[in-house]
C-alpha cells in the first residue's frame, strides 16, 4: 500500500459578534404599551437576516465566510444571445450538472426571478412544479426536482447569484446558544429618561470547500455553490 496525504488543513472558524441596539423614549413606552413587544419580535428577525446575509455574501472579515463570496463558487454563463435579465431551462440544467450532490441542494432565488419559473420547459417537461397543494399554498415549488426558496440575500434579477444551487450542507455554521441574549437597561441614559434594548448572538461559518472539486471523469468542475452568471 502507498499511503496518500490528507489534502485538507484545520481552519479555525471565529464566532463574530452580531447585535440589535434600539432606544426608546419613557414617553414612547408608556403611551405605546405594545411597542415593547413589536420590539421583541422584531429584533430577533433582523438579527436571522444579518445572519443570512452573512452566510450567502458575507467577507470574512468580522463576519462569516459566505458561501456567494468563496473561491469554492462555481458560475455558469448564459447562453449565447440570451436576452438580459432572464433564466431559461438551459441555465439550470447545467447548473444542476455542475452541483456536487444535487439530490441534497436548493435553488435559492431573489423573488424577482419566479416569474421565470412556469416557463422552464424541457422538451415537453415543464422543469417547474408547482406546490404539491396547489399555487394556492404559495410558495417555491420544485425546480429540476429540487425545492425553491425565496431568498432576499440573493442578488437582482439579470446579476450573477440571483439564482443560486446551493447544498446547505457544504457550509459550517457555528454559533453560541440558540437564541439571541437580551438585555435591557434605564440606567444607561437615565437622565435622558430613554431605555435601551439590547440583543447579542455569536455566529461564525464559512463553506468546507476552499475551490471547485475536479470530477475523476469530465473536464467542468463541481462545487457546493452553483450561480448563473450575469445576463446584461
Amino acid at each position: 500500500m502507498s499511503p496518500s496525504r490528507l489534502a485538507t488543513s484545520g481552519v479555525q472558524v471565529k464566532l463574530h459578534e452580531l447585535y440589535a441596539f434600539v432606544l426608546a423614549t419613557g414617553e414612547i413606552l408608556a403611551d405605546a404599551p405594545r411597542l415593547s413587544a413589536r420590539l421583541m419580535k422584531k429584533a430577533p428577525m433582523a438579527i436571522s437576516y444579518k445572519i443570512n446575509e452573512a452566510i450567502v455574501n458575507g467577507t470574512g472579515a468580522g463576519q462569516p465566510y459566505g458561501w456567494f463570496t468563496s473561491g469554492a463558487k462555481v458560475s455558469v454563463a448564459k447562453e449565447t444571445s440570451q436576452t438580459a435579465a432572464t433564466v431559461n431551462a438551459t441555465n439550470v440544467a447545467k447548473m444542476y450538472a455542475r452541483n456536487l450532490k444535487p439530490g441534497q441542494a436548493n435553488w435559492y432565488i431573489n423573488q424577482d426571478v419566479l416569474p421565470m419559473l412556469p416557463l422552464l420547459v424541457i422538451g415537453t417537461q415543464p422543469a417547474w412544479a408547482p406546490p404539491s397543494q396547489g399555487l394556492t399554498g404559495a410558495p417555491g415549488g420544485l425546480l429540476l426536482g429540487r425545492p425553491v426558496k425565496f431568498l432576499e440575500n440573493c442578488q437582482t434579477l439579470g446579476t450573477q447569484g440571483d439564482i443560486q444551487f446551493v447544498n446547505p450542507k457544504g457550509y459550517y455554521l457555528a454559533h453560541k446558544g440558540t437564541a439571541p441574549e437580551f438585555a435591557e437597561s434605564m440606567h444607561l441614559y437615565f437622565d435622558y429618561n430613554i431605555n435601551a434594548f439590547r440583543w447579542i448572538f455569536r455566529v461564525g461559518g464559512q463553506p468546507y470547500l476552499s475551490a471547485a472539486v475536479s470530477p475523476a471523469k469530465g473536464s467542468s468542475t463541481r462545487s457546493d455553490v452553483v450561480v448563473l452568471d450575469t445576463r446584461s
